[in-house]
This record gives C-alpha cells, structure tokens and sequence, in this order.
C-alpha cells in the first residue's frame, strides 16, 4: 500500500477531505546542482507550490476503522498500488495508444484515399502529415474523452479510493 502524509481541511459524515503538499527529494541528493531534473523542478516549483492536493478519503468504520479526526490534524493515508497502476495506465496511456492509432488510421486512409485521387483527378489533393495529424489530434481527443468517462465510473468504488490509515 502507497502511504501518504497528509493534512485534514474538511469532515464530511462518512467521508474527509485532506491536502498532500508537494514534497521534492532534490534537496538530499548530491548531484542536485547539475541535474536536470532539479532545475525543471526549481523553475516550476514556485508556479505550482500555491496548487494544494486535495482527495477524497473513505473514513467510513467499515472500511478503515472508527477515527475521530478534525480539520488540521495530520494524518497517514494510504492508496493500493494496484488502483494506482491502473489509474495511471488509464490517464497517462490511453490517451496515447487512441492518438497512435487514430494516427495510424489517418496514414492508411491517406494512402488509400492518395490512389483513389490520383485514379481519378490525376493529383494528390489531401496532405499526408495533416491528415495524420488531424487524426492523432481526434484520437488524443477520444482519448481523453473515454478517460473522463471510465474514471466518472470508477471513482464510486472502494478499491480506487484512498482511506485512512493512522490518525
């Protein structure tokens, strides 16, 4: 199980809401002044440090035991790896595979649509790249659009939601 630290900013009956603060590990490691990585995370870090994470945390008995929290405490709050895997598979790879092959649809339909046109007009009246293009773009979109649906679905089961575990 994934584990969290996390700060209480609101108590619903069956449910609370906390905020996880960004943490970075830049500042231990030795080669934090010529990486990479700490430089992106320098330049974004001021942006981004005003955006707090809120979640949804199950505080029910039966699923984590009775807990008597309040807005401020901190508390533990853990995540299965197996819904993490598969929520980040969803959002960060599904939308790629529809664009690779929407994309790839568009090249076919390009060549298949280039011989019908030169058949018949004698040109090519259709660009290669911006149909390509435009399909990955309508793929990425679908993409997006089946993530936002699938995760509407998922977000009311157990198995996905985080819940508390130390108090």
């Amino acid at each position: 199980m994934l584990r969290e630290a996390a700060i209480v900013v609101k108590v619903e009956k069956q449910d609370i809401w906390v905020r996880i603060d960004r943490q970075s590990v830049c500042g231990s490691c030795a080669a934090n002044q010529g990486c990479g990585v700490s430089l992106v995370n320098q330049f974004f870090s001021k942006k981004i440090e005003h955006v707090p994470t809120h979640l949804k945390v199950g505080n029910g008995i039966s699923q984590v035991g009775d807990f008597q929290v309040q807005v401020g405490d901190k508390v533990v709050v853990g995540l299965q790896e197996n819904a993490f895997i598969k929520s980040a598979l969803l959002v960060y790879f599904l939308p790629l595979v529809f664009m690779l092959g929407f994309s790839l649809f568009g090249q076919y339909f390009y060549t298949v649509t280039e011989s019908i046109n030169t058949l018949l007009l004698g040109r090519e009246v259709l660009s290669s790249e911006g149909l390509t293009i435009s399909f990955a773009l309508v793929g990425l979109v679908s993409g997006f659009y089946i993530v936002k649906h699938v995760s509407r679905k998922i977000s009311n089961d157990a198995s996905f939601r985080a819940v508390l575990l130390e108090n």
